[in-house]
């Protein structure tokens, strides 16, 4: 068989019983009495019902039983679910599986329920790619499929695959048209409620359980019948777009549409997608760097936009040292200031300073300094100005970045976030008050929580944010604003107000809105001679 990459056990497993004829398909299925019904699942809907950000469970933060951690199996109970939606970059078989209710070595008997899992995601990372194209008759490529009729003969493919693998629960989807589908999200019925969760973590262990990464998880109740069918809510109407232009089927999003309750998200939680494909000036505020642009201007006060300090933690950082990336820069530090929108396209970028962004990334120092197993996965994050470019960027450049240390000492991360910091006070105000004449004491009181916050799958990259730029106008018409085809992936994330993340925390009476934060504050910038941690497989993959 031809496939791509490394087949885990399971995966391969399943493969050896298709070569053989054992369709999971065609498997004989036990009286109806014996199949399962869905068992309730009430704490579910408890924990999650004010919504949470949360940290993987790292091998440290479960030694320490630190709050306000998650892993998978916490979420995805396959004898509770009667549906679910999900999008995952990169997914590993073996690790998601056996929490699935499918077809597979040691699986539950709830597999055997009618549970429909609509699973989309990149066909250029899914594993059985390479087979599928062979069976469609498609030359297996070097890189990307390219070409519409391609892309479908081995969609198609893919998903008659992945039913006999894993039987008929799993439906796969292939969303076309993308640079990247990076949207890491799911989506999940179960008993009374559904369950939302976004991350920045892609479905395999590296991510979830051994790298920091953020989670956002909110579970909703079923409304009752007489109150169904209400005006929906601004986070369910762009999710459920976001689910529908992702290749969710309608009969799953017309079990949610208008039957749960989604107004706790109301003014507390705001849903930011990135599609590929031009937006323009009547729909572009909906998407990537103008719906921070819109969330910024709507959370910051005028007066305090100018002061604001951004600071990105991101796993893919772009190529900054470039003319080209500056000026994107440029733009978007307006934009993410809640500045005018069209001003701040039309602005003249030569005349303006670099911003003084804070980029918290580890130097190759710290990446090398981890233990094995997180340097094994280290590859998956990576910055675009290569090592061998680093020293000819400019100290401009070079002084922006800061080095990741995580609070779980020798983590490193998959996460992808952005705080916009207050400024920080005059060291007069931020002393403990003491009697005349004595030294002040005691640790100093803690920063003020950032105007808003942003946790999800958008790299530090045109690719993810989208580029802004302008349309020309005809005849006497001014030009508009756009986001040009930089913005070529499919990316999902929320953005929550500052005031609000203590909430969200589940030991919210002895936290601090910095235990959001899953690294050491303030990071350290990066000393002389110290780069950006890369790795030749990233570099290869960032550059292909």
């Amino acid at each position: 068989m031809a496939l791509s990459g490394q087949v885990p056990p399971l995966l391969a497993g399943a493969l050896y019983q298709l070569a053989l004829g054992n369709s999971a398909v065609h498997a004989p299925a036990p009286s109806p009495d014996a199949i399962p019904k869905a068992v309730l699942w009430p704490e579910g809907l408890e924990r999650f019902k004010g919504g949470r950000i949360l940290h993987t469970r790292t091998p440290g933060r479960a030694l320490a039983g630190a709050p306000n951690c998650i892993e998978l199996h916490e979420l995805v109970r396959a004898e509770s679910m009667v549906g679910a939606w999900m999008n995952f970059y990169i997914p590993e078989f073996d690790f998601l599986a056996p929490l699935l209710p499918i077809a597979v070595d040691g699986a539950s008997p709830h597999r055997w329920r009618s549970v429909p899992l609509h699973v989309s995601g990149d066909i250029n990372g899914d594993p059985l790619r390479n087979l599928a194209c062979t069976r469609a008759g498609v030359p297996v490529p070097d890189r990307a499929l390219s070409g519409k009729d391609k892309h479908d003969d081995v969609a198609r493919e893919l998903h008659d695959l992945w039913r006999a693998v894993a039987g008929p629960n799993w439906q796969a989807v292939y969303p076309r048209g993308a640079g990247c589908v990076h949207t890491k999200a799911f989506v999940v019925r179960y008993p009374g409620f559904v369950l939302v969760v976004i991350t920045s973590a892609n479905a395999m262990r590296g991510d979830m359980e051994l790298l920091d990464n953020h989670w956002f998880v909110q579970s909703f109740p079923k409304l009752p019948a007489p109150q169904r069918g209400s005006p929906p809510t601004d986070f369910e109407q762009r999710l459920f777009a976001h689910m529908e232009t992702l290749g969710c089927p309608p009969s799953f999003l017309d079990q949610l549409r208008g039957k749960y309750d989604f107004r706790a998200t109301d003014d507390r939680v705001h849903l930011v997608p990135s599609t590929p494909r031009v937006k323009g000036p009547n729909t572009c505020d909906d998407f990537g760097a103008f719906r921070l642009n819109a969330l910024a201007r709507r959370l910051i006060p005028r007066e305090e936009r100018h002061d604001v300090q951004l600071e990105f933690c991101c796993g893919s950082v772009g190529p900054l040292h470039e003319e080209g990336a500056q000026a994107w820069m440029k733009r978007m530090d307006r934009l993410l200031r809640g500045r005018n929108p069209q001003r701040a396209v039309e602005v003249d970028v030569d005349a303006l300073d670099l911003p003084r962004w804070r980029i918290v990334f580890p130097t190759s120092a710290t990446v090398n300094a981890c233990e094995d197993d997180v340097r094994a996965i280290a590859s998956n994050i990576g910055c675009c100005i290569r090592s061998s470019d680093w020293q000819s960027a400019s100290a401009e450049v070079r002084s922006l970045f800061h080095d990741y240390q995580s609070k779980d000492f020798g983590r490193l991360f998959h996460e992808k976030s952005i705080l916009w910091l207050r400024p920080s006070p005059p060291p007069s105000t931020t002393a403990p008050s003491t009697a005349a004449g004595d030294t002040p004491t005691g640790p100093p009181p803690p920063p003020p929580p950032p105007y808003m916050a942003y946790f999800g799958s958008h790299n530090l990259s045109k690719a993810a944010w989208g580029e802004p730029a302008l349309v020309p106008g005809k005849g006497d018409r001014s030009p508009s604003r756009k986001l040009s085809p930089g913005a070529n992936n499919f990316e999902l994330g929320v953005v929550v107000r500052g005031e609000d993340l203590v909430s969200m925390l589940e030991d919210e009476g002895a936290s601090s809105w910095e235990d959001v934060v899953t690294y050491v504050t303030p990071a350290r910038p990066y000393r002389s001679g110290e780069r950006a941690w890369n790795s030749n497989a990233w570099v290869r993959e960032a550059e292909s």
